[in-house]
């Protein structure tokens, strides 16, 4: 799925989904804001990435609100004695819902190192703490429950990588986070490549490149 001359993207999972209208919109949404500010907006943290596809909700007819106050379950290890209290307040990252559906997201943003071959390995601890906070929360049985990660990949090179190279380690990313249960997603990426100089020993240093973001969505299993 090509957007305009500034971007290439795309999605899988099920056209049937009710999530792809949203996802579509992410893409337009990222491709308008790379169009206007020339550069990358999905390296700049997990809140940014959240606005972003809140953002996509509205632009696709739905509604979406981050830091959504939910109810929690509270950890048996931190209940306090006596009280029987096993859920507090707490927030869901994203809230996403229209006229049918409603969905809870718990997110994290991934960093990957594409000189490595696993993010899973690089991000284990994140991921599983996304998990954890999407089976806390509680008492919600009409609102779907996932888990999102959005991958950055970090290219690290002394100057560009070609397109072919990009295009063939997204499609990598993609399909670990298939293997990892992520059913349904996103992809984006751009010719206009983020560069953070980072120092390194010797006071020498090397370019990061990070054209773009992978948001894949797992969804709370039953029983989980």
């Amino acid at each position: 799925m090509a957007t305009t001359c500034w971007t290439k993207s795309g999605t899988w999972g099920s056209p049937n989904s009710p999530l792809m209208p949203v996802l579509k919109s992410l893409i337009r949404i990222g491709d308008r804001y790379i169009q206007i500010e020339r550069e990358n907006p999905f390296d700049y943290g997990e809140q940014a990435n959240n606005s972003l596809l809140c953002a996509a909700a509205f632009n696709a007819g739905w509604v979406g609100l981050c830091e959504h106050p939910v109810d929690k379950k509270v950890k048996r290890s931190d209940q306090e004695e006596g009280s029987g209290k096993k859920t507090s307040s707490g927030r869901a990252d994203l809230y996403l819902g229209d006229e049918e559906e409603s969905y809870f997201l718990e997110t994290k943003i991934l960093w990957h190192n594409t000189s490595s071959s696993d993010w899973r390995k690089e991000n284990a601890e994140k991921l599983q703490r996304a998990e954890e906070q999407v089976r806390s929360i509680k008492g919600y049985k009409f609102a779907h429950q996932y888990t999102g990660a959005f991958v950055v990949p970090i290219f690290v090179k002394s100057k560009p990588y070609d397109k072919g190279v990009i295009r063939e380690r997204f499609d990598a990313i993609r399909e670990m986070l298939e293997q990892e249960g992520f059913d349904h997603g996103a992809w984006i990426y751009t010719r206009y490549k983020r560069r953070k100089h980072v120092k390194i020993k010797f006071d020498s240093r090397r370019v990061e490149y990070r054209p773009g973001v992978l948001l894949g969505l797992k969804k709370k299993r039953a029983g989980s």
